[in-house]
């Protein structure tokens, strides 16, 4: 999952040696110190609710994040899209770039790691530029949020 994100350097914890690298002078076979392996994990969860249906896939690269957000609905028209954003401590803030109704549309969306479940954050929005952005990140409210599961990516 991407809460578990996890910075791997390279080197030993007793610090560099005073002696040469090593018999055959070879420097190729080992990472200098300090160098950041980047971790990549890519998660995926769905949303269920009567006969409407949304599936998220996520790739976190340290703390970018990219994927598509995927709106299957009943009665009303669904929408399909990429998302980019980063990760924040425990909240993922991304934009939705997606079509509907043969419209382009861009909106700020907004997960809160919990447990193994992402909770889709709700608040206010409006128009910034192009993208409907939270009028108040902090005001985002959780806890009446859509829950989506964790499931096996197709």
């Amino acid at each position: 999952m991407f809460g578990a994100i996890v910075l791997l350097t390279g080197g030993s914890c007793q610090g560099p040696s005073s002696s040469s690298q090593g018999q055959n002078g070879s420097q190729g076979d080992t990472l200098s110190q300090g160098t950041v392996i980047p971790v990549v994990v890519t998660s995926c969860y769905l949303y269920t609710r009567e006969r409407d249906s949304v599936r998220f896939s996520i790739t976190v690269t340290n703390d970018s994040a990219s994927g598509t957000l995927h709106f299957e609905n009943y009665q009303i028209d669904g929408s399909q899209g990429t998302v980019e954003g980063r990760l924040h401590g425990d909240t993922l803030l991304v934009v939705y770039d997606f079509q509907a109704e043969g419209t382009q549309n861009r909106t700020e969306e907004a997960f809160l790691k919990r447990g193994a479940n992402l909770i889709r954050g709700i608040g206010d929005r409006k128009p910034v530029g192009n993208t409907y952005r939270f009028t108040d990140r902090g005001a985002i409210d959780f806890e009446a949020g859509q829950v989506f599961q964790p499931v096996p990516c197709e």
